[in-house]
């Protein structure tokens, strides 16, 4: 056994000098007082260390954030239109900042012209703080919210029969309705107000003669149905975002009927326009959907007014409306 020359006294060995080395012969007993005195002073080293560390971080390390109560609440009041993950929040323009005190106006203060309510009344002011804080907190990993490639599977199966999934149409902006005939002709609209045909071997081609609609937030081009009878009468509807001619700032839920003529909308006609106009840009509707009999069925939304619109007989907002398909009331 070896050890530092400054742990070898007469003790513990004598020291000869022979052949130019040195040569130790151990006392047994020595050896184990040795022993034992060199396990104490690690193990006192080693307590010594693990002490000064854990205050170290004692020190360094900040107290664990409970969010329960912010959890609970983004549950109840945000998860429906953000998101239970929050990947809503996650690469977006934010156009009312991100910033911890942007966070807390637009919570406590709502951005109502764009359908999200103000929350002062319903929250303390800690709790509005402590929602933006556990917002913030949960975007940091972006890790966990990037779903990275979407990743399609072929066969979608279900219980009664099972599903193939084909990409017919890409590189497209925020398709809204979609329409698809007997033949494979799919209709589709997209909110920036336009309406396309896409033919079965995916040509896709946009019909002009659209109506001028309102954009921004929810605002757009919305849903497009077929008449029963498109195949020979080639009759089509079209919901949108319709900008009031006499205010620019105000819009409202309008359909119109037309004719397509060599991919071009021709006979154009508002069979229906909800009133009244609103400066909100939110909560239109507007889906359209043919019955048996032949009624047209829309919809229209609250427009921002959910506990008011849908009760009130002095308006069509927040309604299901059954038509003709001329626009005539049955």
């Amino acid at each position: 056994m070896i050890f530092p020359i400054a742990h070898l006294d007469e003790n513990y060995c004598s020291i000869h000098k022979s052949f130019g080395i040195l040569q130790c012969t151990f006392n047994p007993t020595a050896m184990f007082r040795f022993t034992t005195h060199s396990i104490f002073t690690l193990a006192l080293f080693v307590l010594l260390v693990q002490c000064n560390n854990a205050e170290q971080a004692t020190q360094t390390s900040e107290p664990i954030r409970d969010f329960s109560q912010a959890e609970a609440n983004y549950a109840e009041y945000c998860s429906g239109c953000h998101g239970a993950k929050m990947r809503a929040f996650v690469d977006r323009t934010w156009t009312n900042g991100r910033e911890r005190e942007d966070l807390i106006r637009s919570i406590a203060d709502g951005i109502i012209d764009g359908g999200m309510p103000a929350y002062d009344t319903t929250f303390t002011a800690t709790e509005v703080s402590d929602l933006a804080d556990y917002i913030l907190t949960g975007i940091q990993d972006r890790a966990i919210h990037d779903i990275g490639a979407v990743v399609t599977p072929t066969y979608y199966e279900t219980q009664h029969l099972t599903l193939r999934a084909d990409t017919v149409v890409s590189d497209i902006e925020i398709p809204w309705g979609i329409e698809v005939t007997s033949d494979g002709t799919i209709y589709f609209t997209e909110r920036k107000g336009t309406l396309n045909r896409c033919s079965p071997n995916g040509d896709v081609v946009e019909i002009p003669g659209t109506p001028e609609v309102m954009t921004g937030n929810q605002d757009g081009m919305l849903d497009v149905a077929l008449h029963p009878d498109f195949a020979t009468n080639q009759v089509l509807y079209l919901s949108y975002s319709k900008i009031n001619p006499q205010n620019d700032e105000e819009s409202t839920t309008a359909v119109i009927r037309a004719k397509l003529v060599n991919d071009e909308l021709t006979e154009i006609t508002e069979i229906f326009e909800a009133l009244p106009y609103s400066t909100m840009h939110h909560h239109y509707g507007c889906r359209l959907v043919f019955d048996k009999e032949g009624y047209l069925f829309l919809t229209v939304g609250d427009r921002g007014a959910r506990d008011v619109n849908p009760q009130s007989l002095d308006n069509h907002c927040g309604k299901v409306h059954r038509i003709h398909d001329d626009g005539s009331i049955p």
